[in-house]
């Protein structure tokens, strides 16, 4: 089995609290993420990629929780993979317009909660959602 590392990142607008997803062009609603190089941390990755696929610019410092990873399996050309993915939740000022940079991505946008939860395609990056929308509203509370 091969394993392969990926890192998430849930982006959360201060202003009106609505978080970053992207469609793809399979029409699945998720969020920014993707390889994990060696030269670079999870972290960082995370930036990066949301900066690739969405054209949204974050920074490490604008992390404010590590949520629960996840992991699955898949065969890709006939070869079992485990893939895990670091997540982590950031909040900027504001939403900015998303620039879908990569291909596989239809477009993006910013949505509510009830609105995010129902058209998030995935069960594990639902489930990420959730704990990542309440820390953020707990830090809210806090300001």
């Amino acid at each position: 089995m091969v394993n392969e590392f990926s890192a998430m990142a849930l982006v959360f607008s201060q202003k009106n609290g609505t978080v970053c997803l992207l469609q793809a062009y399979d029409g699945k609603w998720v969020f920014p993420k993707g390889h994990v190089t060696s030269s670079e941390s999870s972290i960082k990755a995370a930036c990066r990629e949301t900066r690739e696929e969405a054209g949204v610019i974050i920074n490490p410092h604008d992390c404010f929780a590590v949520i629960d990873g996840f992991s699955y399996c898949f065969l890709k050309v006939g070869i079992p993979v485990k893939k895990r993915v670091a997540v982590f939740a950031f909040s900027i000022p504001e939403a900015t317009k998303i620039f879908t940079q990569e291909r596989e991505f239809f477009g993006g946008g910013w949505f509510y909660y009830d609105t995010a939860i129902s058209i998030i395609t995935y069960d594990d990056e639902r489930e990420a959602f959730k704990k990542a929308y309440s820390e953020f509203m707990r830090q809210l509370d806090v300001y």
